[in-house]
C-alpha cells in the first residue's frame, strides 16, 4: 500500500510542478496543500463546477486562505490524473 500511495503522491507533485504552485511535497500525509495564489473558496467551488472537489485551506487557518487541500489517498491513479488534467485546464 505504501508504494501505491508513493506513485499517486509523485502524480500529484507531477502535476503541482507543471501549474508552479508552492507545496511541500508530502512525506507522511496523503494530501498537498498547494498555495493557488487566490481565495480558497472560490477557487474550490469553481473547481466543483469542473468535476474536481478539493477543501479550501481557511478553515485551517488565516494564513491557509490562498491554499487547498488534494487528498491523493482515497482516489485512484487514473482518476487523480483526470482530476488534476482539470484543475490544469482550468488554470492555463
Amino acid at each position: 500500500m505504501r508504494e501505491e500511495y508513493e506513485e499517486r503522491r509523485d502524480i500529484l507533485v507531477e502535476y503541482l510542478d507543471r501549474l508552479g504552485w508552492d507545496y511541500r511535497i508530502p512525506e507522511g500525509a496523503i494530501y498537498a496543500f498547494p498555495d493557488v495564489g487566490r481565495d480558497s473558496w472560490e477557487f474550490c467551488m469553481e473547481m466543483i463546477d469542473h468535476g474536481v472537489a478539493m477543501v479550501p485551506g481557511e478553515p485551517m487557518g488565516p494564513e491557509s486562505d490562498t491554499q487547498v487541500r488534494i487528498c491523493f489517498g482515497s482516489t485512484t491513479k487514473d482518476e487523480l490524473r483526470k482530476g488534476m488534467k482539470r484543475i490544469q485546464e482550468f488554470c492555463s
